[in-house]
């Protein structure tokens, strides 16, 4: 999963009803990668740590590579 923008702020989401972290922290578990856009980070003053600062380069290869695409927005 590749976050953009804001996205690379889900691990600060507050929400009743959901818990953003726990959910995250199982996804990490995962076999799939969590990665967010570096620049991106940067600009939110974000760490590396859940989500594993990347690059636009990195986005492209996912799609190359990929059979399907799924966004969101």
């Amino acid at each position: 999963m590749f976050l953009l923008g804001s996205g690379v702020e889900i691990d600060s989401i507050q929400d009743e009803k959901f818990n953003v972290c726990v959910l995250l922290e199982r996804f990490a578990r995962t076999k799939t990668d969590l990665l967010g856009c570096g620049t991106c980070m940067q600009i939110r003053r974000r760490e590396a740590g859940t989500i594993v600062k990347s690059s636009l380069t990195d986005l492209v290869r996912m799609i190359e590579d990929s059979d399907k695409i799924i966004t969101f927005g």
